[in-house]
C-alpha cells in the first residue's frame, strides 16, 4: 500500500512540474546569452526606480558606461569636456555640485538639487 501511494505522489509531482514548465514564459529556464567580450554569461541588469527629489535634497548619483567600455579615460580633453557639460547642466537644472569622481568606466556625483 505504501509503495502505491508513494508512486501516486511522485506521479502528481511530475505532472505538476510538467504543467508549470508548459505555462512558464519562453525565456524562463533558457540559458543566458554569453557576453561577446568575456564569454561569461551576461548578468541581469537591475535598474532602480526614479524617486521624487525635494528642493534642497542631497543626491548621490552614479552611472556606468555600457558594457564596461573605457570611454571616460583620464585624458585631459575628456575630463575638461565632462566638467564643462556638468557645469552647463548644473546651471540649467539648478544643481549645486559637491563632488565628482570620474573613472574610466563610471562616475559618482554628489549634488544638492536646489529647485527639486
Amino acid at each position: 500500500m505504501r509503495g502505491k501511494k508513494r508512486a501516486q505522489r511522485a506521479k502528481k509531482r511530475a505532472q505538476g512540474r510538467a504543467a508549470r514548465q508548459r505555462s512558464a514564459p519562453p525565456t524562463k529556464g533558457a540559458k543566458r546569452q554569453k557576453s561577446a567580450s568575456s564569454g561569461q554569461p551576461k548578468k541581469k541588469k537591475r535598474r532602480s526606480k526614479a524617486e521624487p527629489v525635494l528642493p534642497g535634497q542631497l543626491v548621490f548619483a552614479e552611472a556606468r558606461i555600457q558594457d564596461g567600455r573605457h570611454w571616460l579615460r583620464p585624458d585631459a580633453v575628456v575630463v575638461l569636456l565632462v566638467k564643462f557639460l556638468l557645469a552647463v547642466y548644473a546651471t540649467k537644472y539648478g544643481m549645486k555640485l559637491h563632488g565628482l569622481v570620474l573613472m574610466s568606466t563610471h562616475y559618482h556625483l554628489l549634488f544638492t538639487d536646489v529647485r527639486g
